[in-house]
Parts: C-alpha cells; structure tokens; sequence
C-alpha cells in the first residue's frame, strides 16, 4: 500500500503501511507504541524533530512523544488548553511540551472526521519533505483511533474479568468470613483479659476489611447507575469538606477555599460526595502534619461543553513516574504510604468517568499534588 519509503539504514524501502504497522506491532503501551511511531516519523520523513500527540479526551489531556536527533522521549499527560476547540487545545499542549518554541508544520489527525491527535514536525534544511505525507498522516490517524479503541476494549474487559472475580469471591469468602465475625464477637462478649480482647477485636476488624474489599471490587467493576439530579456544585463540596473538619483539626492542617457562586451540574449527589471524600482523605494523608490543602469550584469550557471544575491542591508527598501511572489502578502495591492507598481513588476515578467526567493529577511547582475534576453540567 503506497509508495516505498526510502531507508535510511540501507535496508529495504519500506510502504507506508508497513513503516507505521511495525511501529505498533506487537501491541505495546500506549505510551511506547507514540514513541516508536514518533521515531518512525522523524526517521523516514528526514526531518530534524517530531512532537506526536494523541487526544486522551477522557480524562483531558494528550499523550506525546518526542522524537529529535539524540533520542525518543516518552511525556506525560499534559492537559488541553480549556475553552479551545480540541485540534487548537492540542496544539497548544504539544508546543508547551515542545518548550512553546514555533513548529515548522502543524498537521492535525483526524480520523472520520474526529480529531485523534496532531503532529509537530521541525525540517531538517535544505530536505523536503516526502510527497506522499497525506498518506502517513491518514495512515497515523487510523492507528491512533485503533490503539485507543484497542484500550477501551482492554480497559472494559478487565473491569468485566474483576466483576465476575469479585463476585465469586464474595460467594465463597463471605460465608466463611461472616462465620469468623460472628465467633469472635462472642468471644469478645465474654472475655475479660485486655491482650485477648484486643486480638479477638483485631480479627472482626480485619475480617470486616476483607469483606469490604470484595464490595468495592464489585462497585468499582460494576458501579451502580448515577441518580442524576441537578444541584450546585460548590455547595455540595463544602457539605463534604465540613464533614472531615476534626481529621483537619487533629493535623492542624489550613485548609483554603475558593469556591464560584453558581455551578450547576447533572449528578449523582452521594456519588459525588464519595468522589470529593477520597480526594481530600488522599489530601489529609499526604500532607505532614500542619500541612495545606487548598480547594477551588469553578466553572469553564472545555472542548466546546461547560464543566464543573473541583481542584484540590496539597503540599504533600509528591509521586514516581510508576505510581502515577498506575495511581487509579485497584490492588496496585507499589504506592507509596500515605498517597493513594486502596480503592479511594479508583473509584473516585470510575464515578467521574461513569458521569463523562474526567480526573487528573499533575504536580504543583513547590510541593505536593493537584487534583483535578471536570463534572459536565448537563
């Protein structure tokens, strides 16, 4: 399919087609596969520097990868810019990961008319570049859209497999468990000797844990269906916050507020006070003691919809490059005490996103995290 591409290694002409396939296969991370085809881009087209980037609209933000003479550089998620179009908001991210230096060529990607992603390309002087670059670029759109409905399915099909685990596991753990607490609250009736009441009360609290482990399993899996009604999102925020006022006192942690009058959003009201809770408990346990916190409601556009935005900010411990990527994972263990523990948040993350919302975190300049949450309104 196309024309030859000419080798720069004295290997043979590869097509189009076959260029960017062997760049993707075999199946890699999201993030790797946009490196090597990064890589590819800069290789066969000539050119000096490419910034490829891939709209991660779920949550906000593009994944890119940077590909100039020396080396291949995987990057973060970046945030889109807010309240521009999605190919303008992309644009602006990449030249921010670029160091907003003036690309040669943007070329954006679009894949049955849907924006996917966008390339930033620097020529080499005096090289042209190859005239059938319409076909990579169409080619490079196509791909983009199969990685990340391959990701989709694969995302879905895991929460499937840990709905039908948990399930069968709550069946055959559950019995045995409810057998365990009853015995040791009997036990415990009776006893008098302090160093067995305290063991009999760490077995029931223990066995309590599993059990609600197997339940946030299956919610997290299968969450139940958003009641969605129409309230204001600041006052709900500071219902939730009022509710951890003595975990803030015992730190002596300052907590600084900063909310919008009137942000109407289309919601689940428990469901979101479960989000907002396990975002600031994550908060609570991160920062040292007399530690800040600060928490912001607003309202902006993004992509063309309005939103309601939640930011918690802190001044805590910050995360590797690992825990982030896997900060929204339930059972990961690499997390470092103190910062993400748990199912918290996992499942602020599948509320938000069952309400096409997004959720992301990015680091603070100082010290510590930002939380963000974009709630549609309607």
């Amino acid at each position: 399919m196309g024309e030859p591409v000419p080798s720069m290694t004295g290997e043979a002409p590869l097509s189009v087609a076959d260029a960017l396939l062997a760049a993707v296969l075999p199946v890699r991370p999201v993030e790797e596969t946009l490196g090597r085809l990064a890589e590819v881009w800069r290789d066969r087209l000539k050119v000096r520097q490419v910034v490829l980037g891939m709209v991660d609209a779920e949550n906000g933000n593009c994944l890119a990868a940077c590909a100039d003479s020396s080396n291949v550089r995987n990057l973060r998620g970046t945030p889109l810019a807010p309240g521009a179009a999605l190919g303008e908001g992309l644009q602006t991210a990449l030249l921010s990961i670029a160091g907003d230096r003036e690309a040669d060529r943007w070329i954006p990607l679009a894949d049955s008319g849907r924006v996917i992603g966008g390339v930033l390309l620097w020529h080499q002087p005096g090289v042209e570049l190859l005239p059938h670059l319409p076909e990579w670029t169409t080619m490079t759109a196509r791909l983009l859209t199969l990685m990340r409905d391959y990701d989709r399915r694969l995302l879905h099909d895991k929460l499937e497999a840990m709905a039908e685990f948990a399930a069968g596991a709550g069946h055959e753990i559950n019995n045995p468990l409810g057998s365990i607490l009853i015995a040791s609250q009997r036990l415990l009736k009776d006893e008098t000797n302090p160093e067995r009441r305290r063991l009999l009360a760490t077995i029931g609290s223990q066995a309590l844990r599993v059990r609600d482990m197997i339940g946030d399993a299956m919610l997290f899996a299968r969450p139940p269906q958003p009641q969605l009604e129409t309230f204001d999102l600041a006052h709900e925020v500071e219902a939730t916050i009022d509710r951890f006022a003595d975990q803030l006192a015992e730190k002596q942690i300052t907590l600084q507020t900063g909310f919008a009058p009137e942000v109407p959003i289309k919601a689940d009201r428990t469901q979101l006070a479960v989000v907002v809770s396990e975002l600031l408990r994550n908060a609570i346990h991160a920062v040292d003691t007399e530690g800040t916190i600060d928490v912001s409601v607003e309202q902006t556009t993004r992509s063309d919809r309005t939103v309601g935005v939640i930011a918690i900010r802190d001044n805590g411990k910050g995360l590797s490059d690992e825990e982030r990527d896997h900060l929204f994972d339930p059972f990961y263990s690499g997390r470092q005490a103190g910062r993400g523990l748990g199912f918290g948040l996992p499942k602020a993350w599948r509320i938000v996103t069952n309400h096409g919302g997004n959720i992301r975190v990015a680091d603070n300049p100082d010290a510590g995290l930002t939380f963000t949450v974009e709630w549609p309104t309607g």
